[in-house]
């Protein structure tokens, strides 16, 4: 289970405290949800590292658990799609496979405005490379925070070359002969590890034509191509909590 739900409500309730108002019986602060932080009746904490948490690390760590999710339904979609690829019937008409693709254009578009909200988060003052330099805090929201934007962005590039190479496939069996009967668009770059952790995929799945066999390839791929995403989250979970903890209370 990723741990990026429950650092997100503790790093919430760490960035603030609740408000007391005279006269009043204590109320329980009410209880944080991952995904809708309340914010009513209660006064933020108002130092640097605080509100870099409040309003950079956390909304940072809600875009990533949001691609999470998204990408599992990507896992399925793409299962799906190498059926449809392998199937005789659909063969005759690739309606059936630009509709799944489709899909698939949408949700890495989806993934990549989740990333965009991290490479926001990094380009931000209370977040920068002089900041760092002043605040060992702030240098390890800026550290942690690099680390889950590469294996994010590392991720979503993959799918994209991946739906890219199978629409020009799409196109050249369509258009034999066209200008989309050229070869497959160049591999990119071997993608950055992030240290210490898995290697990301290299390169595309390889298939062959047998409906298993590749739907075992494509499943191998999107496995890999997660755990490297979630391979710096813990470490990422523990330094946001321990800031926290340290100059938040």
């Amino acid at each position: 289970m990723s741990p990026l739900p429950s650092v997100v409500a503790l790093l919430v309730a760490s960035t603030t405290v609740a408000q007391v108002v005279p006269g009043a019986s204590p109320v329980p602060a009410p209880t944080v949800s991952a995904q809708v932080l309340p914010e009513i009746g209660r006064v933020k904490t108002a130092s640097p590292v605080c509100t870099a948490i409040r309003d950079l690390v956390v909304p940072s760590l809600q875009a990533v658990h949001r691609a999470n999710v998204r990408y599992a339904e990507v896992g399925v979609r793409l299962h799906r799609y190498v059926q449809i690829v392998d199937n005789e019937d659909y063969k005759k008409n690739n309606v059936y496979r630009q509709g799944a693709l489709g899909q698939l254009d949408i949700d890495t578009t989806v993934l990549k405005r989740e990333v965009l909200a991290i490479d926001k988060a990094l380009g931000d003052a209370r977040l920068s490379e002089d900041a760092s330099a002043n605040d060992k805090a702030i240098a390890t929201l800026r550290d942690q925070l690099e680390k889950l934007y590469v294996a994010q962005s590392t991720r979503v590039n993959l799918l994209q070359e991946y739906v890219i190479r199978e629409r020009v496939a799409v196109n050249k069996a369509d258009f034999p002969g066209d200008a989309f009967g050229g070869p497959n668009a160049p591999a990119q770059a071997a993608p950055t590890p992030v240290p210490g952790t898995v290697e990301p995929p290299r390169g595309m799945p390889q298939f062959h034509g047998m409906a298993f066999a590749d739907a075992q390839a494509i499943d191998t791929w999107v496995h890999d191509a997660s755990a490297y995403a979630h391979a710096p989250e813990g470490d990422a979970a523990r330094a946001f909590a321990r800031v926290a903890q340290q100059r938040c209370r």
